[in-house]
């Protein structure tokens, strides 16, 4: 099932999401978020998909989640204390904060897989509707799309060492920095380089000169687009300003 939302709604989702993530920390708030957002991915994607997708994902997440949730429980010493051991002190409050911080994380984690799938050229004719100048928009879109391009081409050199028979995870701690350092050296140096070649052909194009310019592809929104982007305002005045 392919989403049919405009690019702006989806933008527009992601903010008003992420803004409740950071300000109400709450677990029934990034619970909430957390069902929102899979709801969103399911209507992009095929469920499949994207929930291997998102397992593959928060696998190589999972050691963070948990170290992040050990030092929220050690060094929170507030509230009712549930086990103690000379200096060592686990409180309610400790708990409480732990999980909420992961809880978080994985709705970041979510939340960015929504914009991941935007492509460059669906951001720039989203930020052109917005009458956002084309310096900036390109500056933004780079930026949003640095980690997923990044990653790609980290596969793509990965797969390189599949094919010569070298697979990393049998290797030794030591060659595996050698060999993480010489795929991510090239690969940076790829996206500067894309990141040039596109500054570039941004110039050649001369949107200045032509401020009345047409396009090839419009992404003009719909009554559904308005309807979500009104309500997704509404929910994020909800729950910041009552819940």
């Amino acid at each position: 099932m392919k989403s049919t939302l405009n690019t702006r709604t989806i933008i527009v989702i992601a903010l008003a999401l992420s803004s409740i993530v950071v300000i109400r920390q709450n677990i029934t708030t990034q619970l909430g978020v957390i069902i929102m957002a899979l709801i969103l991915l399911v209507l992009q994607e095929e469920r499949r998909a994207i929930f291997s997708r998102l397992t593959g994902r928060l696998k190589h997440f999972w050691i963070a989640f948990l170290a992040i949730m050990i030092l929220q429980v050690l060094f929170r010493r507030d509230g009712d204390v549930i086990f103690q051991f000379h200096i060592l002190k686990i409180t309610q409050t400790g708990i409480y904060y732990g999980i909420t911080v992961a809880l978080r994380l994985i709705n970041l984690i979510l939340i960015a897989d929504l914009l991941f799938r935007i492509s460059s050229a669906e951001y720039m004719l989203a930020f052109k509707a917005w009458h956002i100048p084309f310096e900036i928009s390109f500056l933004i879109t780079t930026v949003i799309r640095f980690i997923p391009d990044y990653y790609r081409l980290f596969l793509a050199y990965r797969e390189t060492l599949y094919l010569r028979n070298i697979e990393i995870r049998k290797l030794s701690i030591k060659n595996k920095l050698s060999v993480l350092v010489a795929l991510l050296i090239p690969v940076l140096t790829a996206n500067l380089a894309d990141v040039k070649s596109r500054a570039v052909a941004l110039d050649m194009k001369a949107f200045r000169l032509y401020p009345q310019r047409t396009y090839l592809h419009e992404a003009r929104l719909r009554g559904q687009d308005y309807l979500i982007q009104f309500l997704s305002l509404i929910i994020f005045l909800f729950v910041i300003l009552v819940f």
